[in-house]
């Protein structure tokens, strides 16, 4: 070989192992990754996403390897091979008596690639933890497995534990044992007669001997059971079946305090459940448990809305800065009962509770729910039932002034015609005589000037009609008879309400000029505007009788509506007498009182 031919060799030696050193890290990729972390950290991180494939599984006794198939999972495949530690916490089940925890201790194994995991196993063990077989039929017991992968801040129910249920199946019946049982699993009476139903129990053949038999009795309070009283039965010798009343084994006084006994109240029903529990020569058999339903048909009260102002003082209307709450009329429910109330439509968001035996609801705060706007309107009020009320019991409703309602022993309206604007005009002069008469209160300490828009207000020193705001029956629409008479109607009805008296008499002062000649009068809408007074002053007596026809209802309660005529300088002696008097006339009006005659 000559000089060449070894630079050449080794030449190619050299770029040989150049290129191995290369290559190093990527052939070292598969033992560590980009991170330059060892396969330990690496599965570590990767195993904070395993979750066991379910919360629960159950095995039988018999079944020692039955773990064997419980799965971990994982989304993403695991990076490499590698095992999830597992902690295993007694429950109703003890290690060592009900199972077994290999002595290297529980863990999931992981090959790499895998999505699944399973408990490592042991060819001369089995699974890392395994069931026990009995010696003897025990009822299920239970313990819990507990991923140990950065998960151990878990709740009830996340899928890094898993409850291991050992369930033995049905208990076998021995061949020297007498089954004994309910007759009845479940028994519904009315209230009054739960203390004195027979409850009857029986075994399958006759005792030799007489056999006690035990019993726990329990309340079911929405399915949770409460324990109220044991007591003890006997099947006597050569008998097979007895019964047994709550009023027989319990005093009157135990019976009360358990609140079995029927104290007339109305309410839900109520259920309770006697467990039947049997010592040798007798095993209790299906059904060991009698239900026992109490139906409560008393009958329930009647509800009713009640207010209060800001100080909780009891009113009759509502305060926007107070409380409204729900009461009882007649017995109240033998338990707890909740009540929603609404507004206009509106629940409000806080609930009314009537404690047990209570007659009188908690206080609903009304502040912030927006009723300062509705200041003077009557608004529409109801409750409706939430939970704990008794069967067929309803809300109720009603209409409730918001805000304090309006003093005053009469209405008195001044409608805004041109007359009213006449040079020397003394119709509003003589208005503020009646009004600083004081024999009566007037609406709001004053008279109300109807305008076609709005309301203005008339004291016997301040206020009087806009002439810009007259009504204007020629010139624009809604403003002729119709239209004043459907603004009365109006804005009577609103100011009862705010004055929360439905029978405030008004008295209206009706200057308008051409009403007999108008079209569109009629009769005053229905009762509840009623009563009410109108004064035409100097309207001639034919068409002033005219305007009485076209206005009064027909029906018994004419004389609640009354129409007179007085001359202007009369209109005070009339005002008085009618807001004095209350109703002036009876029956039709007169020709004399319609045409405005003194007397």
């Amino acid at each position: 070989m000559n000089g060449h031919s070894l630079l050449s060799v080794a030449g190619w030696w050299v770029a040989w192992v150049y290129a191995i050193s290369l290559s190093l890290p990527m052939l070292l990729g598969s033992i560590r990754n980009e991170s330059h972390q060892g396969f330990d950290e690496v599965f570590q991180r990767w195993s904070r996403e395993i979750v066991f494939s379910s919360t629960g599984v159950t095995v039988s006794e018999a079944e020692r390897d039955g773990l064997a198939t419980l799965k971990a999972i994982s989304t993403n495949p695991a990076p490499v091979a590698g095992n999830v530690r597992v902690r295993v916490e007694e429950l109703t089940a003890r290690n060592g008596t009900d199972f077994e925890v290999a002595e290297r201790g529980a863990e999931i194994h992981f090959d790499k690639g895998a999505t699944e995991g399973t408990l490592r196993f042991l060819p001369d063990w089995g699974p890392d933890v395994r069931v026990v077989g009995a010696a003897e039929w025990q009822p299920p017991r239970s313990f819990r497995l507990r991923l140990q992968s950065g998960k151990d801040a878990v709740s009830a129910g996340d899928l890094a534990m898993c409850t291991v249920t050992i369930d033995d199946g049905p208990e076998p019946v021995k061949s020297d044992l007498t089954p004994v049982r309910f007759a009845r699993k479940q028994i519904v009476v009315p209230r009054k007669d739960v203390a004195t139903t027979d409850i009857e129990f029986a075994a399958d053949s006759t005792v030799a001997e007489t056999v006690p038999v035990s019993f726990d009795l329990y309340r079911d309070v929405d399915g949770s059971r409460e324990p109220l009283g044991q007591f003890t039965r006997e099947i006597t010798k050569g008998g097979r079946k007895t019964a047994f009343r709550l009023a027989d084994v319990f005093s009157p006084t135990e019976l009360e305090k358990m609140g079995i006994a029927d104290d007339g109240l109305p309410g839900l029903d109520e259920a309770y459940e006697v467990d039947l529990m049997a010592s040798p020569p007798l095993f209790p058999d299906g059904p060991r448990t009698c239900r026992l339903v109490s139906e409560n048909t008393n009958p329930p009260p009647a509800s009713r809305l009640v207010y209060f102002d800001e100080r909780k003082q009891p009113i009759d209307w509502i305060d926007p800065k107070g409380y409204v709450s729900v009461a009882y009329d007649g017995n109240p429910l033998r338990n707890r009962s909740t009540h929603f109330v609404s507004i206009d439509g509106k629940k409000l968001p806080e609930e009314v509770v009537i404690d047990a035996g209570s007659k009188q609801g908690s206080l609903v705060s009304l502040a912030g729910q927006g009723l300062e706007g509705r200041q003077g309107r009557r608004c529409g009020v109801g409750s409706s039932c939430g939970s704990g009320c008794g069967k067929g019991q309803g809300g109720c409703s009603g209409k409730a002034v918001c805000g304090e309602p309006v003093p005053g022993d009469y209405m008195l309206i001044v409608v805004n015609n041109e007359r009213l604007h006449d040079p020397g005009d003394g119709i509003v002069d003589e208005v503020r005589k009646a009004l600083a008469d004081g024999s009566a209160k007037p609406y709001d300490n004053g008279a109300i000037i109807l305008n076609p828009e709005d309301e203005d207000t008339l004291t016997p020193e301040t206020g009087g009609p806009d002439p810009k705001k007259m009504f204007q029956p020629f010139d624009k629409e809604g403003h002729d008879l119709a239209g004043q008479l459907k603004r009365i109607e109006e804005v009577v009805a609103r100011k009862r309400e705010a004055a929360a008296k439905p029978d405030l008499r008004a008295v209206v002062v009706w200057p308008e000029r051409d009403l007999s000649a108008g079209t569109g009068l009629r009769q005053v809408e229905g009762e509840d505007l009623r009563p009410m007074s109108f004064l035409l002053p100097d309207a001639d007596a034919s068409y002033a009788r005219n305007v009485a026809r076209s206005l009064m209802p027909k029906g018994p309660r004419t004389g609640d509506l009354t129409v007179r005529a007085p001359s202007e300088q009369e209109l005070q002696v009339h005002l008085t007498n009618v807001i004095a008097q209350g109703n002036a006339t009876t029956g039709t009006p007169s020709e004399d009182s319609a045409a405005g005659t003194a007397k």
